[in-house]
C-alpha cells in the first residue's frame, strides 16, 4: 500500500509544507506526491520522498485506488485497504466546510474507490495518519478525534483550528511546528 497526496494548491506554504512532511514521516516513505508542477515545491517535496511526480495522479497508470473524499457515502475501512494497492488524499487546505474539491478536483476523474475518513474535517497529513491507523487495522471509531483545537498564543491571542485531530496517548497530534507557525504568524512572536 502506498499513500499518494494529489497537490491541489499552486504554492507550498511553510503550513502546507509542514502537512506534507509529516503525512511523509507518518507513511514511512510509503508515500508519493503528483500534480507537482512548481520548481520550488517540486525541489523541496523531493526533499520528503523520491517520489514526485508532475503528472495528476489520474494520468498515471494506477489501479486498485482508493480516493478518500469526505463527500463519498462509504467510510474507510480495514477490509478496504486489503483490496487496494493506493490510497490517494487530496493536497487542499481546508475550508470551514466541506466544499466538495476533493470529488471535483479527483474523485470525479479517477478510477478508483471512494471512501470517507467520517464527519469531521481532516488536515491533509491528520487524512494521512487516520489512513495509516485503518492500514493497521484500526476501525474509524477506534481513532478517537477532537472536533477543533484551540491554540493560545504567548500574548492571550487564540487561533481555533476547525479540524478532526487524534489523541493519541492522551494528548492531541498536531502537526509538528504548526503551533510555532502559527504563534509566529498569527502572534507576531518570532
Amino acid at each position: 500500500m502506498q499513500c499518494i497526496i494529489e497537490n491541489c494548491e499552486e504554492k507550498l506554504s511553510e503550513w502546507l509544507y509542514l502537512e506534507y512532511k509529516h503525512a511523509a514521516n507518518i507513511w514511512h516513505g510509503k508515500l508519493c506526491f503528483t500534480n507537482v508542477r512548481e520548481e520550488r515545491m517540486y525541489a523541496l517535496l523531493s526533499n520528503l520522498t523520491s517520489a514526485v511526480f508532475k503528472e495528476h495522479v489520474y494520468e498515471l497508470a494506477l489501479e486498485n485506488l482508493i480516493v478518500l473524499d469526505p463527500l463519498a457515502e462509504k467510510s474507510l475501512e480495514p477490509e478496504d485497504m486489503q483490496k487496494a494497492d493506493y490510497i490517494v488524499i487530496g493536497g487542499i487546505l481546508g475550508d470551514r466546510e466541506f466544499t466538495g474539491k476533493t470529488k471535483r478536483l479527483i474523485t470525479e476523474k479517477i478510477k478508483g474507490v471512494a471512501r470517507n475518513l467520517g464527519k469531521t474535517q481532516l488536515s491533509i497529513d491528520i487524512a494521512a495518519y487516520v489512513a495509516y491507523q485503518v492500514l493497521q487495522g484500526k476501525r474509524l471509531s477506534e481513532i478517537p478525534l477532537t472536533v477543533e483545537v484551540e491554540i493560545e498564543h504567548p500574548d492571550g491571542h487564540i487561533t481555533v483550528l476547525p479540524y478532526g485531530y487524534p489523541i493519541v496517548d492522551g494528548k492531541v497530534l498536531i502537526t509538528p511546528g504548526l503551533i510555532r507557525y502559527l504563534q509566529r504568524s498569527m502572534g507576531g512572536q518570532e
